[in-house]
């Protein structure tokens, strides 16, 4: 007879649910009625996976689960199972300390549970861990609090892709999700959409062949951009088949920065073969543990990225030739040096003295892309202060007489950087730059822009920071020094724009600033502008009737948009001993109600912005351009009318409906259809009733709106 012994038993009325161990080490679950067995599982090696299965049958037989979904039940926390897809998804985002300090008190308040009628927890882990593992009381310890029940809602689901969708749905709410759980719940939503799309086409009488938008489905659940979400499970995936941990680790930090600077090196990978060497260097360079050569770090590209690092490994690898050759005896048998040598000198914070004529007090900020500009002379960088020339470094920032090579190396590359910084941060207040206006454009800003236009960079910053050029990436840039606006004695404007330009317009120049652009618009030299101003240029009459004339999509953003600071121009900061960027005090973010208003030609691109930017803005656009795009015909378009919240028009149906939270979704289908599509939802029935109107003149165009979905 084989010997067992009991893992686990839990009497429940008339039923006994128990997990058997074998002798052999394994698992399996039994569900006895009045001592009667109902239910013997298969033999698992997992001892929770065999209880889990004891339990569903139990609520199974005993029915106790089968309540309305608007009834409260009362159960056992010792009687729900966790959903088996909840630890794929939040195993990074388990933690329970907040909730234990809220329930471990005499008399909490538990929130409902919600799960399936055979006890699998869909909303409600974190607490049933806390309640059945760590509040659990123990032999030695009397009186620790433990709950008896706790309450739960009861909902049935048709499928797992069903139960799948909820597990996500209720648990949007969480805050300070990692980026692999916001991916894993991605990956679980379009799965379960396209899985659910296939199914009603062979079920529900779907027409066969219909597109299924799983991407869109899943974007629309989440709140964010289509388009990003599904280049960003792509490229997550490519990364996650890498070989070389180190430029795994490396990719992914780049990814959370840029997902177009790691989409570009996967094309490089790709297409040019760029080998992985290079692409650790560049990824370092990225994300900021490498420094760029001869010039403070900004943002870059991953092209400029990669050149960089192609540059520095082949004059690493030039450098250790000449090592080589002066030395030959040096060999790596040789002794190591005493690494106190260099950490026993003060290194970890060096720092440098305060230079002469340096402002102190108050922190001096510079913004990359609000850079104000005042005076129209030309300014020269100042190199000399109060009389005392600080043409060579040492006699800025002299070097402290005990230090070895290599650390006199790092002191005079921090301290330079220090300089640079300084001197033209004082050209650039020369000129009128304010300082205390400036803040750096938040990177959503940058990279849903270069999303829209399938960029990684633009053609032109026209107000880039004198001392930050590379914050927003681009091939050329105007700064304070050569200013957009100015103007020659004629009244012409001097520095011209051309391609895809970015503007991110200081607050006291946007009538100067509206103007220039528009200008270089009618010259047929901008093709795409992408201008992002505090809300308050709506108010303007100058920016109003620039941006009518222009039909510019404007994008408002949803509350005040936060605005980190930028260079702070601190003199007493430190410097590490690696050389890497100056310590500097921190400074407060600034939250501004913003707007981006985009300029374009193509339809397209107009409707992939909005796209785009909708789970951030209100976007709004004229639609009726749509129609002027349309081929010439002799067919006549009739005009629609609409009839409450429907109307047939030109071969398909549109109809709007209120949600409860009283905004407006859109649906829509061709007439032959049997089953229409849901569209989209917006603020107002005109603006719903406008998109669909919209979507029908580009189905006539044969127009493929999917693209842009």
């Amino acid at each position: 007879m084989t010997n067992t012994t009991k893992y686990f038993t839990k009497q429940v009325d008339d039923y006994t649910i128990e997990v058997v161990q074998t002798e052999k080490g394994q698992f399996y679950g039994v569900v006895l009625q009045n001592k009667n067995i109902r239910y013997t599982g298969s033999v698992s090696d997992d001892s929770e996976q065999a209880k889990a299965a004891a339990i569903r049958k139990y609520h199974i037989l005993s029915e106790d689960l089968n309540a309305d979904p608007s009834q409260i039940v009362q159960i056992d926390p010792e009687l729900l199972v966790n959903h088996p897809r909840n630890s794929i998804i939040y195993a990074n985002d388990e933690s329970t300390d907040d909730l234990k300090e809220q329930l471990d008190i005499p008399t909490p308040y538990i929130a409902e549970y919600k799960v399936t009628p055979e006890g699998v927890i869909i909303s409600g882990h974190r607490r049933n861990y806390v309640i059945t593992q760590l509040l659990k009381p123990k032999d030695d310890q009397e009186g620790v609090f433990r709950f008896g029940t706790v309450p739960v809602i009861v909902n049935s689901y048709d499928s797992s892709e069903e139960e799948a969708i909820a597990l996500v749905t209720e648990n949007l709410y969480r805050h300070n999700k990692s980026e692999d759980t916001l991916l894993a719940e991605a990956r679980m939503l379009q799965k379960a959409y396209a899985e659910l799309g296939k199914r009603n086409q062979q079920t529900k009488g779907v027409k066969k062949g219909s597109k299924i938008n799983s991407w869109r489905q899943a974007a629309e659940k989440l709140g964010v951009a289509q388009e990003s979400l599904r280049l960003n499970v792509q490229i997550d995936d490519y990364i996650n088949e890498l070989d070389n941990q180190t430029l795994l680790i490396l990719w992914k930090k780049v990814k959370i920065g840029s997902l177009n600077a790691a989409i570009a090196l996967r094309e490089a990978r790709e297409k040019d073969k760029v080998s992985d060497e290079i692409l650790v260097r560049a990824c370092q360079l990225l994300t900021g543990e490498k420094e760029l050569s001869g010039k403070k770090r900004g943002r870059l590209s991953a092209q400029v990225a990669i050149q960089e690092a192609r540059k520095q490994l082949e004059e690493e690898r030039a450098l250790e030739e000449e090592k080589n050759l002066a030395n030959p005896a040096t060999s790596s048998d040789s002794e190591p040096s005493n690494p106190s040598e260099s950490s026993d000198n003060g290194l970890t914070a060096l720092q440098a003295p305060m230079p002469p004529g340096a402002v102190t007090g108050s922190p001096k900020v510079v913004n990359s892309n609000t850079t104000e500009t005042g005076a129209e002379e030309d300014v020269e960088p100042q190199t000399e202060a109060q009389g005392e020339s600080f043409s060579t470094q040492e006699e800025l920032f002299p070097v402290p007489a005990d230090f070895t090579e290599e650390q006199k190396e790092r002191w005079i590359k921090a301290s330079n950087q220090q300089k640079t910084v300084w001197t033209l941060a004082r050209e650039a207040i020369a000129k009128g730059d304010d300082p205390k206006n400036n803040r750096l454009t938040p990177p959503i800003i940058i990279d849903n822009c270069l999303e829209v236009v399938g960029m990684d960079e633009f053609d032109y910053d026209v107000f880039a920071d004198l001392t930050n050029l590379d914050h927003i990436p681009s091939k050329y840039q105007y700064s304070i020094r050569e200013d957009f606006t100015a103007r020659s004695k004629e009244g012409e404007y001097i520095n011209k724009a051309e391609g895809t330009i970015f503007a991110n317009i200081p607050w006291n120049r946007q009538s100067d600033a509206f103007n220039a652009i528009a200008y270089w618009i009618k010259q047929d030299k901008i093709q795409k502008a992408f201008i992002v101003s505090q809300a308050s240029c709506l108010n303007i009459n100058t920016t109003q009737k620039i941006i009518k004339d222009h039909d510019m999509v404007v994008a408002s953003w949803k509350g005040r948009l936060e605005y980190e600071p930028g260079n702070i121009l601190y003199y007493d900061c430190q410097f590490p001993s690696d050389g890497s960027d100056p310590k500097i005090p921190s400074a407060k973010n600034q939250r501004y109600e913003t707007v981006i208003l985009f300029y374009t030609k193509s339809l397209e691109e107009k409707l992939k912005f909005e796209r785009v930017f909708s789970p951030h803005a209100l976007v709004t656009f004229q639609r009726s351009a749509i129609a002027e795009v349309l081929v010439e015909s002799d067919e006549k378009i009739s005009k629609p009318v609409w009839v409450g919240n429907d109307c047939n028009w030109q071969g398909f149906c549109m109809r709007v409906e209120q949600t409860s939270e009283g905004l407006w979704d859109g649906y829509l289908k061709a007439e032959q259809d049997t089953e229409e599509d849901f569209i989209e939802t917006l603020p107002s029935d005109v603006e719903m009733k406008a998109f669909l109107m919209s979507r029908v003149l580009l189905e006539m165009m044969d127009f493929d709106v999917s693209r842009f979905m």
